[in-house]
Protein backbone atom coordinates (compact mmCIF):
# COMPACT_ATOMS: atom_id res chain seq x y z
CA UNK A 1 0.00 0.00 0.00
CA UNK A 2 2.94 2.59 1.08
CA UNK A 3 3.90 2.17 -2.82
CA UNK A 4 0.87 2.50 -4.47
CA UNK A 5 0.51 5.91 -1.72
CA UNK A 6 3.83 6.90 -2.39
CA UNK A 7 3.38 6.57 -6.38
CA UNK A 8 0.42 8.19 -6.71
CA UNK A 9 1.62 10.89 -4.42
CA UNK A 10 4.68 11.08 -7.17
CA UNK A 11 2.22 11.47 -9.91
CA UNK A 12 -0.12 14.32 -8.73
CA UNK A 13 3.38 15.86 -7.92
CA UNK A 14 4.11 15.32 -11.64
CA UNK A 15 0.92 16.97 -12.98
CA UNK A 16 1.14 19.69 -10.67
CA UNK A 17 4.38 20.51 -11.97
CA UNK A 18 3.56 20.24 -15.37
CA UNK A 19 0.45 22.07 -14.91
CA UNK A 20 2.24 25.07 -13.60
CA UNK A 21 5.16 25.03 -16.01
CA UNK A 22 2.10 25.97 -18.41
CA UNK A 23 0.24 28.06 -16.67
CA UNK A 24 3.75 29.99 -16.08
CA UNK A 25 4.54 29.41 -20.29
CA UNK A 26 1.13 31.15 -20.85
CA UNK A 27 1.75 33.87 -18.53
CA UNK A 28 4.80 34.52 -19.87
CA UNK A 29 3.71 35.01 -23.23
CA UNK A 30 0.32 36.83 -22.32
CA UNK A 31 2.94 39.36 -21.21
CA UNK A 32 4.61 39.38 -23.98
CA UNK A 33 1.73 39.76 -26.10
CA UNK A 34 0.70 42.50 -24.22
CA UNK A 35 4.41 44.30 -24.33
CA UNK A 36 5.02 43.67 -27.65
CA UNK A 37 1.53 43.06 -29.65
CA UNK A 38 3.11 44.24 -33.05
CA UNK A 39 5.94 40.96 -33.10
CA UNK A 40 3.32 38.65 -31.18
CA UNK A 41 0.93 39.23 -34.27
CA UNK A 42 3.59 36.44 -36.56
CA UNK A 43 3.40 34.68 -33.12
CA UNK A 44 -0.23 33.87 -32.25
CA UNK A 45 -2.07 34.71 -35.83
CA UNK A 46 -5.52 34.72 -35.46
CA UNK A 47 -7.56 35.54 -38.74
CA UNK A 48 -10.82 36.79 -36.79
CA UNK A 49 -8.54 39.22 -35.29
CA UNK A 50 -5.41 40.10 -37.75
CA UNK A 51 -4.69 43.06 -39.81
CA UNK A 52 -2.76 42.51 -42.96
CA UNK A 53 -1.35 44.61 -45.66
CA UNK A 54 -2.69 45.92 -48.69
CA UNK A 55 -1.06 47.87 -51.54
CA UNK A 56 -4.20 47.65 -54.15
CA UNK A 57 -2.47 50.90 -56.16
CA UNK A 58 -4.14 52.56 -59.45
CA UNK A 59 -1.62 53.05 -62.23
CA UNK A 60 -1.35 56.84 -60.58
CA UNK A 61 -0.18 55.49 -57.16
CA UNK A 62 -3.72 56.42 -56.12
CA UNK A 63 -4.91 54.01 -53.70
CA UNK A 64 -8.47 51.88 -53.94
CA UNK A 65 -8.93 50.38 -51.04
CA UNK A 66 -11.09 53.89 -50.12
CA UNK A 67 -12.70 55.51 -52.99
CA UNK A 68 -10.01 58.01 -54.72
CA UNK A 69 -11.63 61.66 -54.55
CA UNK A 70 -11.06 62.03 -58.61
CA UNK A 71 -11.74 58.12 -59.66
CA UNK A 72 -10.12 56.17 -62.44
CA UNK A 73 -12.49 54.84 -65.11
CA UNK A 74 -12.73 51.43 -64.35
CA UNK A 75 -11.51 51.52 -61.09
CA UNK A 76 -14.20 51.34 -58.31
CA UNK A 77 -14.31 51.53 -53.81
CA UNK A 78 -13.02 48.91 -52.16
CA UNK A 79 -12.54 48.21 -48.27
CA UNK A 80 -11.06 45.90 -46.22
CA UNK A 81 -12.05 42.60 -45.50
CA UNK A 82 -10.69 40.87 -42.25
CA UNK A 83 -10.38 37.18 -44.35
CA UNK A 84 -10.65 38.02 -47.84
CA UNK A 85 -7.74 41.02 -47.57
CA UNK A 86 -10.46 43.45 -49.47
CA UNK A 87 -13.95 43.19 -51.24
CA UNK A 88 -15.96 45.74 -53.33
CA UNK A 89 -17.62 48.58 -51.39
CA UNK A 90 -22.02 47.81 -51.58
CA UNK A 91 -24.26 50.49 -53.16
CA UNK A 92 -22.07 52.06 -55.74
CA UNK A 93 -23.35 53.44 -59.13
CA UNK A 94 -21.17 54.76 -61.86
CA UNK A 95 -22.17 55.70 -65.74
CA UNK A 96 -20.64 52.31 -66.63
CA UNK A 97 -21.04 49.96 -63.60
CA UNK A 98 -23.62 49.35 -60.44
CA UNK A 99 -22.46 47.78 -57.52
CA UNK A 100 -25.82 46.39 -55.74
CA UNK A 101 -26.46 46.58 -52.04
CA UNK A 102 -24.87 42.90 -51.67
CA UNK A 103 -21.35 44.47 -53.11
CA UNK A 104 -21.60 42.66 -56.53
CA UNK A 105 -21.69 44.11 -59.92
CA UNK A 106 -25.54 44.32 -61.60
CA UNK A 107 -29.23 44.50 -60.49
CA UNK A 108 -30.25 43.97 -57.26
CA UNK A 109 -30.99 40.68 -55.83
CA UNK A 110 -32.42 39.07 -52.50
CA UNK A 111 -30.89 36.99 -50.33
CA UNK A 112 -33.07 34.56 -50.51
CA UNK A 113 -33.59 32.50 -53.51
CA UNK A 114 -37.12 32.33 -55.24
CA UNK A 115 -38.88 29.14 -55.66
CA UNK A 116 -39.11 29.82 -59.57
CA UNK A 117 -35.39 30.50 -59.76
CA UNK A 118 -31.96 28.42 -60.97
CA UNK A 119 -29.66 30.45 -59.22
CA UNK A 120 -26.05 30.98 -61.27
CA UNK A 121 -22.94 32.21 -59.14
CA UNK A 122 -19.92 33.73 -60.91
CA UNK A 123 -16.72 33.71 -59.18
CA UNK A 124 -13.53 34.63 -60.40
CA UNK A 125 -11.14 38.09 -60.62
CA UNK A 126 -11.78 41.15 -63.14
CA UNK A 127 -12.65 39.22 -66.48
CA UNK A 128 -15.27 37.27 -64.58
CA UNK A 129 -16.77 40.87 -62.96
CA UNK A 130 -15.83 42.32 -67.31
CA UNK A 131 -13.46 44.87 -65.98
CA UNK A 132 -13.69 46.79 -69.37
CA UNK A 133 -17.36 46.03 -70.48
CA UNK A 134 -18.77 49.39 -71.75
CA UNK A 135 -22.03 48.58 -69.29
CA UNK A 136 -23.47 45.82 -67.04
CA UNK A 137 -25.73 44.88 -69.39
CA UNK A 138 -22.64 44.14 -71.79
CA UNK A 139 -20.50 41.70 -69.63
CA UNK A 140 -20.75 38.13 -70.48
CA UNK A 141 -22.43 36.71 -67.14
CA UNK A 142 -25.19 39.38 -67.81
CA UNK A 143 -25.62 38.19 -71.80
CA UNK A 144 -25.34 34.87 -70.19
CA UNK A 145 -28.15 34.69 -68.00
CA UNK A 146 -30.19 36.36 -71.73
CA UNK A 147 -28.66 33.50 -73.46
CA UNK A 148 -29.50 30.36 -70.38
CA UNK A 149 -33.07 31.92 -70.22
CA UNK A 150 -33.58 31.78 -74.40
CA UNK A 151 -32.30 27.84 -74.96
CA UNK A 152 -35.08 26.81 -72.57
CA UNK A 153 -33.59 23.69 -71.23
CA UNK A 154 -33.72 24.79 -67.54
CA UNK A 155 -37.05 24.61 -66.23
CA UNK A 156 -36.96 27.37 -63.90
CA UNK A 157 -35.97 31.12 -64.68
CA UNK A 158 -32.06 31.31 -64.25
CA UNK A 159 -30.20 34.52 -62.95
CA UNK A 160 -26.91 34.72 -63.23
CA UNK A 161 -25.18 36.48 -60.59
CA UNK A 162 -21.78 38.63 -61.04
CA UNK A 163 -19.64 37.71 -58.16
CA UNK A 164 -16.51 38.27 -59.48
CA UNK A 165 -14.22 41.04 -57.69
CA UNK A 166 -11.01 42.69 -59.53
CA UNK A 167 -7.62 40.91 -58.22
CA UNK A 168 -9.11 38.07 -56.48
CA UNK A 169 -6.74 34.54 -57.14
CA UNK A 170 -8.54 31.28 -56.55
CA UNK A 171 -8.15 30.94 -52.64
CA UNK A 172 -9.98 34.11 -52.28
CA UNK A 173 -12.98 32.68 -54.56
CA UNK A 174 -12.54 29.78 -52.16
CA UNK A 175 -13.31 31.98 -48.98
CA UNK A 176 -15.65 34.09 -50.83
CA UNK A 177 -17.76 31.08 -51.39
CA UNK A 178 -17.42 29.86 -48.03
CA UNK A 179 -17.56 33.35 -46.06
CA UNK A 180 -21.27 34.57 -48.53
CA UNK A 181 -21.68 32.99 -51.47
CA UNK A 182 -23.32 29.66 -50.34
CA UNK A 183 -25.71 31.70 -48.09
CA UNK A 184 -27.60 33.20 -51.52
CA UNK A 185 -28.38 29.66 -52.05
CA UNK A 186 -26.55 28.61 -55.80
CA UNK A 187 -27.75 25.83 -58.03
CA UNK A 188 -24.92 26.14 -59.81
CA UNK A 189 -21.44 27.79 -59.58
CA UNK A 190 -19.30 29.06 -62.05
CA UNK A 191 -15.48 29.87 -61.58
CA UNK A 192 -13.98 32.15 -64.48
CA UNK A 193 -10.33 32.30 -63.28
CA UNK A 194 -6.67 31.69 -64.02
CA UNK A 195 -5.21 34.64 -64.91
CA UNK A 196 -4.45 35.92 -61.59
CA UNK A 197 -2.82 32.38 -60.16
CA UNK A 198 -0.13 32.50 -63.62
CA UNK A 199 0.45 36.00 -64.28
CA UNK A 200 2.52 37.12 -60.71
CA UNK A 201 4.58 33.95 -61.30
CA UNK A 202 4.92 34.76 -65.15
CA UNK A 203 6.16 37.78 -64.54
CA UNK A 204 9.00 36.68 -61.53
CA UNK A 205 10.47 34.16 -63.09
CA UNK A 206 10.04 35.06 -66.77
CA UNK A 207 7.33 32.49 -68.08
CA UNK A 208 9.40 30.03 -65.45
CA UNK A 209 12.55 29.78 -67.48
CA UNK A 210 14.02 30.99 -64.30
CA UNK A 211 13.52 28.77 -61.01
CA UNK A 212 10.61 30.15 -58.31
CA UNK A 213 11.90 31.59 -55.50
CA UNK A 214 10.99 29.93 -51.82
CA UNK A 215 9.40 32.97 -50.34
CA UNK A 216 6.79 33.40 -53.16
CA UNK A 217 6.13 29.66 -53.57
CA UNK A 218 4.91 30.05 -49.73
CA UNK A 219 3.15 32.83 -49.86
CA UNK A 220 1.52 32.93 -53.14
CA UNK A 221 1.61 29.59 -54.50
CA UNK A 222 -1.39 28.49 -52.08
CA UNK A 223 0.18 27.72 -49.09
CA UNK A 224 -0.43 31.40 -47.49
CA UNK A 225 -1.68 30.98 -43.56
CA UNK A 226 -4.55 33.65 -44.01
CA UNK A 227 -6.21 32.28 -46.99
CA UNK A 228 -5.48 27.98 -46.45
CA UNK A 229 -5.76 28.14 -42.86
CA UNK A 230 -8.99 29.96 -42.43
CA UNK A 231 -10.07 28.09 -45.58
CA UNK A 232 -8.78 24.76 -43.86
CA UNK A 233 -10.66 25.71 -41.04
CA UNK A 234 -13.64 26.15 -42.22
CA UNK A 235 -13.94 22.75 -44.20
CA UNK A 236 -12.93 21.51 -41.11
CA UNK A 237 -16.07 23.32 -39.17
CA UNK A 238 -18.66 21.52 -41.70
CA UNK A 239 -17.50 18.65 -41.44
CA UNK A 240 -17.78 18.81 -37.80
CA UNK A 241 -21.46 19.48 -37.70
CA UNK A 242 -22.28 16.02 -39.04
CA UNK A 243 -20.26 13.91 -35.95
CA UNK A 244 -21.04 12.13 -33.49
CA UNK A 245 -21.29 13.23 -29.69
CA UNK A 246 -17.98 11.49 -28.88
CA UNK A 247 -16.52 13.23 -31.71
CA UNK A 248 -18.10 16.97 -30.19
CA UNK A 249 -16.59 16.83 -26.75
CA UNK A 250 -13.23 15.50 -28.09
CA UNK A 251 -13.08 18.65 -30.49
CA UNK A 252 -14.55 20.64 -27.44
CA UNK A 253 -11.35 19.57 -25.65
CA UNK A 254 -8.95 19.92 -28.81
CA UNK A 255 -10.71 23.69 -29.09
CA UNK A 256 -10.35 24.59 -25.85
CA UNK A 257 -6.53 23.67 -25.34
CA UNK A 258 -6.11 25.82 -28.56
CA UNK A 259 -7.20 28.91 -26.82
CA UNK A 260 -4.50 29.44 -24.94
CA UNK A 261 -1.38 31.13 -26.28
CA UNK A 262 1.11 28.52 -25.11
CA UNK A 263 -0.96 25.89 -28.17
CA UNK A 264 -1.15 28.76 -30.63
CA UNK A 265 2.36 29.08 -30.33
CA UNK A 266 3.55 25.40 -30.77
CA UNK A 267 0.42 25.14 -33.20
CA UNK A 268 1.25 27.78 -35.62
CA UNK A 269 5.12 27.09 -35.81
CA UNK A 270 4.30 23.28 -36.38
CA UNK A 271 2.23 24.62 -39.44
CA UNK A 272 4.80 26.97 -40.44
CA UNK A 273 7.21 23.84 -41.19
CA UNK A 274 4.72 21.74 -42.59
CA UNK A 275 4.11 24.81 -45.31
CA UNK A 276 7.93 25.26 -45.56
CA UNK A 277 8.67 21.47 -46.56
CA UNK A 278 5.03 21.09 -48.60
CA UNK A 279 5.24 24.77 -50.25
CA UNK A 280 7.24 23.19 -53.53
CA UNK A 281 5.58 19.50 -53.81
CA UNK A 282 3.90 19.31 -56.91
CA UNK A 283 0.49 18.63 -57.90
CA UNK A 284 -2.24 17.00 -55.24
CA UNK A 285 0.21 13.95 -54.57
CA UNK A 286 1.77 13.49 -57.78
CA UNK A 287 3.66 15.42 -60.43
CA UNK A 288 1.54 15.90 -64.00
CA UNK A 289 2.75 14.95 -66.61
CA UNK A 290 4.74 17.27 -69.21
CA UNK A 291 2.43 17.40 -72.62
CA UNK A 292 3.58 20.01 -73.71
CA UNK A 293 5.42 20.43 -77.47
CA UNK A 294 8.75 20.48 -77.03
CA UNK A 295 10.74 23.45 -76.80
CA UNK A 296 11.94 24.89 -80.12
CA UNK A 297 15.28 25.65 -81.08
CA UNK A 298 16.15 29.13 -79.66
CA UNK A 299 13.56 28.83 -77.02
CA UNK A 300 13.95 29.12 -73.67
CA UNK A 301 13.76 26.00 -71.55
CA UNK A 302 10.65 25.96 -68.51
CA UNK A 303 11.81 25.30 -65.16
CA UNK A 304 9.62 22.48 -64.18
CA UNK A 305 9.15 22.82 -60.77
CA UNK A 306 8.09 26.40 -61.81
CA UNK A 307 5.56 25.33 -63.67
CA UNK A 308 4.64 22.20 -61.32
CA UNK A 309 4.31 25.19 -58.52
CA UNK A 310 1.83 27.10 -60.46
CA UNK A 311 -0.13 23.56 -61.54
CA UNK A 312 -0.05 22.34 -57.76
CA UNK A 313 -1.69 26.09 -56.81
CA UNK A 314 -4.85 26.07 -58.79
CA UNK A 315 -5.27 22.43 -58.27
CA UNK A 316 -4.99 22.27 -54.88
CA UNK A 317 -7.34 25.14 -54.12
CA UNK A 318 -9.74 24.10 -57.01
CA UNK A 319 -10.16 20.73 -54.72
CA UNK A 320 -11.15 22.44 -51.86
CA UNK A 321 -13.92 24.56 -53.64
CA UNK A 322 -15.28 20.98 -55.33
CA UNK A 323 -15.36 19.35 -52.09
CA UNK A 324 -16.85 22.35 -50.51
CA UNK A 325 -19.61 22.46 -53.12
CA UNK A 326 -19.72 18.83 -52.91
CA UNK A 327 -21.14 18.23 -49.98
CA UNK A 328 -24.08 21.07 -50.48
CA UNK A 329 -24.77 19.37 -53.67
CA UNK A 330 -24.09 22.04 -55.73
CA UNK A 331 -22.21 21.31 -58.87
CA UNK A 332 -19.18 23.38 -60.32
CA UNK A 333 -18.03 25.06 -63.44
CA UNK A 334 -14.61 25.78 -63.42
CA UNK A 335 -13.24 27.82 -66.58
CA UNK A 336 -10.21 28.46 -67.55
CA UNK A 337 -10.15 32.29 -68.47
CA UNK A 338 -8.81 32.88 -72.08
CA UNK A 339 -5.52 35.02 -72.40
CA UNK A 340 -4.51 37.07 -75.21
CA UNK A 341 -1.41 34.91 -76.46
CA UNK A 342 -3.51 32.30 -77.13
CA UNK A 343 -5.62 33.84 -79.90
CA UNK A 344 -4.06 32.97 -83.37
CA UNK A 345 -5.60 35.67 -85.52
CA UNK A 346 -4.85 39.17 -84.07
CA UNK A 347 -6.70 42.31 -84.70
CA UNK A 348 -4.80 45.23 -85.33
CA UNK A 349 -5.33 46.55 -81.92
CA UNK A 350 -4.46 43.38 -80.43
CA UNK A 351 -1.19 42.91 -82.40
CA UNK A 352 -0.25 46.11 -81.07
CA UNK A 353 -0.80 45.70 -77.50
CA UNK A 354 1.47 42.57 -77.80
CA UNK A 355 4.14 44.07 -79.78
CA UNK A 356 6.03 44.74 -76.18
CA UNK A 357 5.38 40.95 -75.20
CA UNK A 358 7.53 40.04 -78.08
CA UNK A 359 10.63 41.46 -78.03
CA UNK A 360 10.50 39.04 -74.55
CA UNK A 361 10.65 35.89 -76.53
CA UNK A 362 9.10 34.19 -73.34
CA UNK A 363 5.49 35.25 -73.25
CA UNK A 364 4.47 32.85 -75.67
CA UNK A 365 6.42 29.94 -73.92
CA UNK A 366 4.66 30.50 -70.93
CA UNK A 367 1.10 30.36 -72.81
CA UNK A 368 2.08 27.21 -74.61
CA UNK A 369 3.61 25.58 -71.40
CA UNK A 370 2.79 26.64 -67.93
CA UNK A 371 -1.34 27.92 -68.45
CA UNK A 372 -2.14 24.32 -70.08
CA UNK A 373 -0.48 22.82 -67.11
CA UNK A 374 -2.97 24.53 -64.84
CA UNK A 375 -5.51 22.82 -67.26
CA UNK A 376 -4.20 19.48 -66.53
CA UNK A 377 -4.20 20.47 -62.76
CA UNK A 378 -8.36 21.14 -63.15
CA UNK A 379 -8.90 18.45 -65.35
CA UNK A 380 -7.23 15.97 -62.78
CA UNK A 381 -9.47 17.44 -60.10
CA UNK A 382 -12.77 17.22 -61.87
CA UNK A 383 -12.21 13.81 -62.77
CA UNK A 384 -12.35 13.09 -58.97
CA UNK A 385 -15.78 14.91 -58.49
CA UNK A 386 -18.79 13.85 -60.49
CA UNK A 387 -20.05 16.64 -59.90
CA UNK A 388 -17.48 19.50 -61.38
CA UNK A 389 -16.91 19.81 -64.99
CA UNK A 390 -13.59 21.39 -66.40
CA UNK A 391 -13.69 23.82 -69.63
CA UNK A 392 -10.77 25.26 -71.55
CA UNK A 393 -11.22 28.27 -73.64
CA UNK A 394 -8.20 28.43 -75.41
CA UNK A 395 -10.24 27.69 -78.61
CA UNK A 396 -13.22 29.93 -78.04
CA UNK A 397 -11.13 32.91 -80.65
CA UNK A 398 -9.74 31.00 -82.93
CA UNK A 399 -11.39 31.66 -85.42
CA UNK A 400 -12.15 35.30 -84.76
CA UNK A 401 -10.66 37.73 -86.51
CA UNK A 402 -12.63 40.89 -84.63
CA UNK A 403 -10.72 42.22 -81.69
CA UNK A 404 -11.66 40.27 -78.91
CA UNK A 405 -9.72 41.53 -75.85
CA UNK A 406 -9.21 45.13 -74.75
CA UNK A 407 -6.01 44.49 -73.04
CA UNK A 408 -4.20 40.97 -72.42
CA UNK A 409 -6.57 39.55 -70.24
CA UNK A 410 -10.13 41.38 -70.29
CA UNK A 411 -12.59 40.94 -73.34
CA UNK A 412 -14.26 43.50 -75.46
CA UNK A 413 -17.90 44.52 -75.30
CA UNK A 414 -17.88 41.92 -78.50
CA UNK A 415 -15.66 39.30 -77.19
CA UNK A 416 -17.76 39.23 -73.90
CA UNK A 417 -20.94 38.65 -76.92
CA UNK A 418 -18.42 35.48 -77.97
CA UNK A 419 -17.84 34.02 -74.50
CA UNK A 420 -21.01 34.33 -73.20
CA UNK A 421 -22.26 32.60 -76.65
CA UNK A 422 -19.87 29.87 -75.67
CA UNK A 423 -20.56 29.24 -72.67
CA UNK A 424 -24.02 28.70 -73.11
CA UNK A 425 -24.18 26.40 -75.64
CA UNK A 426 -22.50 24.65 -73.44
CA UNK A 427 -24.57 24.98 -70.49
CA UNK A 428 -27.60 24.70 -72.53
CA UNK A 429 -26.14 21.28 -73.90
CA UNK A 430 -25.77 19.43 -70.46
CA UNK A 431 -27.97 21.01 -68.76
CA UNK A 432 -29.16 17.93 -67.16
CA UNK A 433 -25.52 17.38 -65.29
CA UNK A 434 -25.86 20.76 -63.48
CA UNK A 435 -29.56 20.38 -62.41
Amino acid sequence: MGLLRNAGKNLMLSLASILATLLLLELAFWTYVQLRSGKAAKLFLEPERATYPLDFYASDGQTLITPPRHRLKDTHGYTIHPYLIYRMVPDQHYPECHINTLGMRGPEITREKPADVFRVIITGGSSAFSMLASNDEATWPARLEKKLNACGAFPRRVEVINAGVVGYMIKQELLYLQLELLDLSPDLVVSFTGANDYIPYVEETQGCTHPISEMSAITRAGHSPVFYDLSYRMEEHAIEQSGSVTDGLRDLWQYGARRTRTAKFLHNRLQALRRRTASLRPGPGRALADTSPPVAAGEPAVNAECRNVIAANFGQTLQKMARLLDRRSVPLLAVQQPLIWQKPALAPAEAARLDPYRASGWYQVATDKVYPHMAQAAEAVAAAHPRMRFLETKNVFRDFAEQAFADEYHLTDRGNEVMAQFLADYLCKYSRGFR
